[in-house]
């Protein structure tokens, strides 16, 4: 705010022709009548401009000074205004509740964004479920062309199964292969499969089928090995039927099969009588020093 009382005000005056006269007299110069009525119109045309500009200035000042004066007056009355205002917010109590509701909103608006965030999040999460299920439709395309291409290999998969477990049961079992959303799903089936040792067979049957199928591949290992959990609860019948069927399938495509048997597991009665299974054996190790192996004792 500028208060009038600041504002100095400086009178220009024009200079005198007796200044002039005196400094040309005081070079020894003397003027003549001419000059000297030349100088005095000079100086009435410099006192003429001296005088507009003052008027000017004057008015230019005085307009400002009220205009200061209005906006001084106009700003005493806006904070007369505001003040009495906040004076019955707060005689009311309401410039509590006021403060309460811009921190209601300060609130709402922290939620709204968490509330976007979480919906973008939704929506990225559902844009890549709706590309998962397009990309499980492709690879079940995919595995559904894999499959009747390699319909030949299948058909001999089941057929191979299907002899094993009759090899061991006199019935066939069924090896279903079908593909589901999640890719191939392979389903064996054995008549009489509630027990413990059927469920077994089943895997050994499966397998076997395995080595069979890659025992026609260079590229395979040509080996299969079983561990002696794979004839837990078997019935000793089908644990000499199945060490038989594993020796003859072996002998007859050229792959290796090794199965470690605990010497009271070995099903001497129930082997056939052609079948001599001590001519199979290419390791036996005992609890005596020296019939380990490499050194380790069990």
């Amino acid at each position: 705010m500028i208060h009038p009382s600041f504002v100095q005000r400086q009178r220009e005056s024009a200079p005198s022709q007796n200044e002039v006269i005196r400094l040309y007299e005081s070079a020894g110069i003397e003027l003549p009548g001419l000059v000297s009525r030349r100088l005095e119109e000079v100086e009435n045309f410099h006192r003429q401009i001296i005088g507009n500009r003052s008027e000017f200035l004057s008015i230019e000042i005085n307009r400002l000074m009220r205009t200061i004066g209005e906006l001084d007056t106009l700003i005493r009355e806006k904070t007369d205004r505001r003040a009495s205002r906040l004076e019955v917010l707060q005689t009311h109590g309401a410039l509590e509740e006021y403060t309460r509701l811009q921190e209601l909103y300060l609130e709402t608006v922290s939620s709204l964004n968490e509330i976007n965030q979480r919906i973008a999040e939704l929506q990225q999460i559902e844009d890549g479920k709706s590309a998962l299920k397009i990309e499980k439709e492709q690879l079940q395309r995919k595995a559904r062309r894999d499959y009747q291409e390699r319909i030949t290999q299948s058909e001999r998969a089941i057929g191979l199964f299907n002899e094993n477990s009759q090899a061991l049961y006199n019935a066939p079992g069924t090896l279903a292969i079908d593909v589901v959303p999640n890719g191939f799903q392979f389903k064996v089936d054995i008549e009489r499969d509630r027990s413990e040792g059927i469920g077994k067979m089943k895997i050994f049957c499966y397998d076997l089928m395995l080595a069979q199928l890659w025992s026609q591949n260079t590229l395979s290992p040509h080996i299969l090995i079983h561990d002696s959990t794979i004839f837990d609860g078997v019935d000793e019948r089908q644990v000499a039927l199945a060490l038989e069927l594993a020796a003859r399938e072996s002998e007859r495509l050229g792959f290796k099969y090794i199965c470690t048997l605990n010497s009271d597991m070995i099903p001497s009665a129930a082997f056939s009588p052609e079948f001599n299974f001590n001519s199979f054996v290419r390791l036996r190790l005992t609890d005596n020093e020296g019939g380990n192996l490499l050194g380790v004792d069990f």
